[in-house]
């Protein structure tokens, strides 16, 4: 027998004996062999706080032993097709624990083979607030919730105007995404000072996950003093009568963040003084606000900028002048916001801003008098719809603050503060009281004459340097294109009589806030003194005019270029302009 056979007679024999092996095997023992295979499909489940299903596959052809600890888990075999597949549903019932829960599962098919299948859950997300309700007194003050809570949680505030969150003081700790136990924290909330008579409420809302718990705030409105007439007699018409003229503190205390950040001194009694000195009985004063807030959520004034507004407005009312403050051009808060899609904003802001206002001024008497805004950006009827919000919101913030604001009589703005669009289509806002309310229009006709800083290349576009009919005369040679016949005296009339036919004969008299022509410089002294006539000439017609239309008029003083007092030289006066200015007044004559 050669060596080939050998071996495959001992490859057969090995395979007899094999196969003989295997035909002596009991079936279980057989079963068990091809059971070496067995795995499962996961190790793993996580679920979340609500719980559910999951579906797990076990490879083996043998029913395997389950075994687990948890009341909150159960498992069910699925019906197949497969002899070495098993099927099962994995079912977890909500947690509603606020600790993650955690179990192995064992599978097993013998004392040697298992697979430990883990399955986490997610604790319950708790969030809960025992006191919901806080009633406050009109009083600015903090108030601390006290909150317990196994997870982050989102704070909205319903009226962030006047509610600020301030501060966490304690928060729960986490790792991950499982909060392993409930913690406390404490969420600090200021309330400001409610100055409105009414109460008013707003609420909290925490909230974690689906769930949402809701902290309402009741806040008393402020004591509302009683309607207070003392000081307050005359209307609107008597208290026009008694302004001689008017002046305006221009570029003083409207400009933003310091009062002499435009070139001008800081104002002084002895100012105030001056300008009584020369017949002058009202002073309007232009005011900044926005820049003075305390900050752009609670819109607090801040109480030294009050202090300072109201130092100047005693230095005029204690000299038995009449003094208007406003809400000036302000950074454009108002003034380019006059649009649908700002005016739910911008009416807070103005509600609250006068409010404040009125409050602190409330005890002046009736030589204080309140002016809405200053040159509203409105051109259209649309664009007045909002203006005339604006406006109510104001005269309905001063009249809600009750005593001697109860009478005090206001001043709102046409649109643009310009006489056409103001003829044209303004739409006066109401007043519960009769007969309190003023027209406010400015004027600066013609631009060219008035205002315009340079030539421009049409001829209508030429600086002019001569006004009136009778300074056409001036304007020959070199200074041909230095007069034009537009706004000279007849169009002062035709303007000012639109206001005096809609306004000041229907009881509405006319405050005309600001009017003026630059004084322009020149080297050549013969037209230096014909330019003064014109100048001089147009500030006694246009006061003597706008008394006689029932306007009473304020003349705009920058402090430069276009002023009758050098503020930083002992508020000297430019005689010649002045001396028309009273001379006007005196001519002028209210037509009520």
């Amino acid at each position: 027998m050669n060596n080939k056979l050998k071996v495959g007679m001992n490859i057969f024999t090995i395979m007899l004996l094999f196969n003989i092996s295997l035909w002596s095997c009991s079936d279980d023992d057989k079963k068990k062999v091809d059971a070496v295979e067995f795995k499962l499909s996961k190790e793993s489940f996580s679920f979340g706080k609500n719980g559910g299903e999951e579906i797990l596959y076990v490879q083996t052809n043998v029913t395997p032993t389950i075994s687990f600890d948890a009341d909150w888990c159960t498992i069910k075999e699925e019906t197949t097709n497969s002899d070495k597949n098993r099927k099962y549903t994995l079912t977890v019932a909500p947690n509603t624990e606020t600790f993650q829960r955690s179990i192995d599962i064992i599978f097993a098919i013998n004392d040697n083979q298992t697979q430990r299948l883990n399955v986490s859950q997610a604790a319950s997300e708790y969030l809960f607030i025992e006191n919901k309700l806080y009633s406050l007194n009109s009083e600015e003050s903090y108030i601390d919730i006290q909150i317990k809570s196994t997870k982050g949680y989102s704070i909205e505030i319903a009226n962030e105007a006047w509610v600020k969150h301030i501060e966490t003081k304690a928060i729960a700790d986490s790792t991950g995404y499982v909060y392993t136990e409930v913690t406390n924290s404490t969420e600090q909330f200021f309330i400001d000072v409610n100055q409105m008579p009414e109460d008013r409420a707003t609420s909290i809302t925490f909230t974690l996950g689906d769930y949402s718990e809701i902290v309402e705030i009741i806040q008393s409105g402020k004591d509302k003093p009683a309607p207070d007439k003392t000081g307050m007699e005359s209307d609107a018409i008597e208290l026009a009568k008694k302004m001689f003229l008017g002046w305006n503190l221009g570029n003083s205390l409207e400009v933003p963040k310091s009062e002499i950040g435009w070139g001008n001194p800081k104002t002084t009694k002895s100012m105030i003084d001056a300008v009584k000195a020369t017949g002058i009985n009202a002073v309007r004063i232009p005011c900044a606000w926005n820049s003075y807030l305390e900050d752009q959520i609670t819109y607090k004034i801040k109480e030294s900028w009050l202090s300072r507004v109201k130092e100047v407005v005693s230095y005029c009312v204690d000299n038995d002048m009449y003094a208007i403050i406003n809400i000036h051009w302000d950074e454009e808060w108002l003034e380019r916001n006059c649009t649908v899609d700002k005016q739910d904003e911008v009416a807070r802001k103005q509600s609250i801003l006068w409010t404040q206002i009125a409050t602190y001024f409330r005890d002046f008497d009736e030589h204080l008098l309140f002016a809405g805004c200053n040159e509203p950006d409105v051109t259209n009827k649309t664009g007045m719809a909002v203006l005339k919000v604006y406006e109510q919101t104001f005269i309905d913030a001063v009249r809600g603050t009750g005593g001697k604001n109860a009478y005090r009589n206001l001043i709102i703005q046409g649109p643009l503060t310009n006489i056409d669009h103001t003829y044209d289509f303004m739409d006066m806002a109401v007043d519960v009281v009769p007969n309190r309310l003023m027209m406010e229009v400015h004027y600066y006709d013609p631009w060219q004459f008035a205002l315009k800083e340079e030539d421009g290349p049409q001829r209508w576009e030429k600086l002019q340097y001569f006004w009136g009919t009778e300074n056409q005369k001036h304007a020959v040679g070199e200074y041909s294109e230095r007069w034009n016949e537009y706004g000279n005296e007849d169009f002062v009339i035709t303007q000012f009589a639109k206001m005096k036919s809609r306004y000041s004969d229907n009881n509405i008299p006319v405050i005309l806030g600001e009017f003026g022509a630059t004084h322009r410089k020149f080297d050549d002294p013969v037209l230096q003194a014909l330019h003064d006539e014109s100048i001089a000439y147009f500030h006694k017609y246009v006061i003597t005019q706008a008394k006689n239309h029932g306007l009473v008029p304020f003349f705009w003083d920058m402090g430069y270029d276009m002023s009758i007092f050098e503020r930083k030289n002992n508020m000297k006066t430019k005689d010649f302009l002045l001396n028309a200015m009273i001379d006007g007044a005196k001519e002028g004559v209210y037509p009520f």
